[in-house]
């Protein structure tokens, strides 16, 4: 009889769920968290650190996204948030 291979395993997600972990058991709230990453943030620019702006999203960006949702059934609560139902 064969045994079953195990399952594969990314080192990449991995490493996500260990940083997530440890961020639960640190923080109480995305509020704790948010304000250290911004704490963060203040120290790493005054080191001097220079951050480049994400790029502007495509034209055609928000004609995506509604096709995308029209495709997978996700119906919009509002104009600005996804359903958490639909996730």
């Amino acid at each position: 009889m064969k045994e079953k291979p195990e399952p594969q395993t990314d080192p990449v997600l991995e490493e996500i769920y260990r940083m997530k972990e440890e961020f639960n058991a640190q923080f109480n709230s995305l509020e704790e968290l948010n304000a250290y990453l911004k704490e963060i943030n203040a120290q790493e620019k005054a080191r001097g650190r220079k951050y480049i702006p994400a790029p502007p999203p495509p034209p055609d960006f928000e004609e995506r996204i509604e096709k995308a949702y029209k495709e997978l059934g996700i119906v919009r609560k509002s104009e600005n948030k996804v359903s958490d139902e639909q996730l």
